[in-house]
């Protein structure tokens, strides 16, 4: 991320919660985790860290 390039988020996390909705299964933590990525995502990148 901070290379400015698109992390694999999508194809890891986000395949693995497809596959746990379709067993049945939430995954909070994975859940968690991939929102807080896409989150980061979508920050300035251009700006310094505070």
């Amino acid at each position: 991320m901070r290379a400015g390039r698109r992390t694999e988020i999508e194809e890891i996390t986000g395949v693995l919660l497809k596959w746990g909705a379709g067993m049945g299964l939430e995954l909070p933590r994975h859940r968690a985790l991939y929102h807080l990525v896409r989150a980061l995502e979508q920050t300035d990148r251009t700006r310094p860290p505070q």
